[in-house]
């Protein structure tokens, strides 16, 4: 044995009183970094504490058979039920309010100038979502100046981004095809 691999083996066995944190290497989480490492004005404690003091789904009766399991154990009695959750985004209803008239005022006011009322505008003047505006009313004209505009952007491209380009438009079409 080596001189320098004995001296490593003897060197572990000195400094047994230590504790080895590796956290894999992803995004840090509140649930995953153990409250011993964190600071005591960390307001992730906080989160720890009001997690702690929520009510829980009621404890397995049986014990875990593995240390996987008694982690999701754990994990799942730290976490709030979904009833308690807030939600994302504000819960709304679809409303179907909208008559005859009403779209046919969408369709008249988008063909006579569709640049003051666009698709945003006309949605909240009518209290509707924009994909409803879009299936009533179109501009064509709108779609054809963008078209336009994307050729004169285009037309400055040099030969190696005009190449790439296309060369991504091909992989494109084959991902879905079993190759």
């Amino acid at each position: 044995m080596s001189p320098q691999r004995r001296n490593l083996q003897t060197n572990a066995k000195i400094t047994p009183n230590h504790i080895i944190f590796n956290p894999p290497s992803s995004a840090p989480n509140v649930y995953h970094t153990p409250s011993k490492f964190l600071p005591k004005s960390d307001p992730r404690r906080a989160l720890y504490t009001t997690a702690a003091a929520t009510p829980t789904a009621e404890a397995p009766k049986s014990k875990p058979k593995g240390i996987l399991a008694s982690i999701a154990n754990e994990r799942a009695a730290s976490t709030p039920p979904a009833s308690q959750l807030k939600p994302v985004r504000p819960i709304y209803e679809k409303k179907y309010h909208l008559t005859q008239e009403d779209i046919d005022e969408i369709r008249r006011l988008r063909k006579e100038d569709p640049r003051t009322w666009t698709r945003v505008r006309l949605a909240k003047k009518f209290d509707c979502s924009e994909f409803f505006v879009s299936l009533c009313a179109s501009a064509p004209e709108i779609a054809d100046e963008r078209e336009k505009e994307l050729e004169r952007i285009k037309s400055k491209w040099g030969r190696k981004k005009r190449e790439a380009r296309e060369l991504r438009q091909e992989r494109k079409k084959l991902w879905g095809r079993d190759v």
